[in-house]
């Protein structure tokens, strides 16, 4: 490669285009963010606050002549959550930059998107899924992050309450491994628990059946969600699990650990969960105040060595506990095998 000032400038450029574009391709490579909602609005304010207020029920009937009745909203539970930073830079020298020694251009810089974007990845997966009974996760880094709803629990909890005064509220389906019987169960405890925060009963339809990147929890959730007819069976019973009602989705940072190895624990490797994903949109919510974003420093004046800082800051949270049943199993679904 000639040495020329001018064209390798050229080509450091041409990096960091790379860099940002693997950047944006990787900031919607995951289904974990299918279950979130943007609420990114360009303020400056240095904390994410989980707050609403709910006037639902059911109107009252009137005779004719009488006044309407009047309402006032009730205020949902509050939280404030920090902000994180995410920064990882990457430097290579002037030699290797001359004779592209690391091939930066095809591999380095899009693994440097898919570094960052891993870490964003990862906590939003704790927050719903690996540490959902928690309510705190140390980062990679070293940083502690606050998992609870605003009624003060874990997202999945016996114990979620309501403005209103309701207390004991469950969103835990069990502890059964994963079957057709026990997702039967599970869709039960959250049509039976399900509230508004006013204390109304919600509709809870899951159509969302959630499981770890584990070979035996992804087989079985295909198998009940895929079979016609009840899986491991030889008779005629109607899969009401079937033609689309239930989609499988594989969690890609779960079963992990809080700073990303894998988690081998059967407490986190069987447990799943179901989903109403209109509900738990609405429950579970980020904010960036900086999309992650490559800041190039071309040839340091002293040695001539390159860098990229790429450089992230963002808030999430569960706003809610609405949305969610999960099942806190400890053993290995049954494999029916072919029927």
């Amino acid at each position: 490669m000639p040495s020329n000032t001018a064209y390798t400038r050229s080509w450091f450029d041409r990096i960091n285009y790379m860099v940002q574009e693997a950047l944006d391709v990787e900031l919607a490579n995951d289904p974990i963010i299918d279950m979130f909602t943007d609420k990114t609005n360009g303020d400056k304010q240095d904390t994410l606050d989980l707050t609403g207020r709910a006037n639902d029920g059911y109107a009252l009937f009137t005779s004719e002549g009488q006044k309407a009745n009047s309402t006032t909203p009730v205020e949902e539970d509050q939280l404030s959550k920090n902000f994180l930073s995410i920064k990882e830079r990457q430097v290579f020298t002037w030699e290797s930059f001359l004779h592209d020694k690391y091939d930066y251009i095809n591999d380095t810089s899009a693994e440097l998107a898919k570094k960052i974007m891993k870490s964003y990845h990862l906590a939003l997966t704790h927050q719903l899924f690996n540490f959902s009974t928690a309510t705190t996760v140390t980062l990679p880094g070293g940083k502690i992050y606050d998992l609870t709803t605003p009624d003060g629990v874990a997202l999945v909890s016996a114990s979620h309450t309501t403005p209103v005064g309701g207390s004991s509220i469950t969103n835990i389906g069990g502890t059964g491994a994963l079957s057709e019987e026990n997702l039967t169960t599970n869709v039960s405890v959250g049509q039976e628990n399900m509230v508004t925060s006013n204390g109304t009963s919600i509709a809870y339809d899951p159509d969302m059946l959630i499981v770890p990147n584990f070979a035996p929890m992804v087989k079985k959730a295909q198998q009940i969600t895929g079979s016609d007819q009840v899986e491991g069976t030889a008779n005629n019973a109607i899969n009401v699990y079937s033609g689309g009602s239930m989609k499988v989705v594989v969690l890609k940072h779960a079963p992990l650990l809080a700073g990303g190895g894998r988690d081998t624990t059967t407490a986190r490797k069987y447990r799943w969960a179901t989903a109403d994903s209109s509900m738990l949109k609405k429950s579970l919510v980020y904010k960036w105040a900086a999309k992650p974003e490559s800041h190039p420093r071309f040839m340091d004046e002293e040695n001539g060595d390159s860098a990229f800082l790429v450089m992230a800051r963002f808030a999430f949270g569960a706003a809610r506990w609405q949305g969610y049943v999960q099942n806190n199993a400890t053993t290995a679904p049954t494999d029916s095998g072919a029927v």
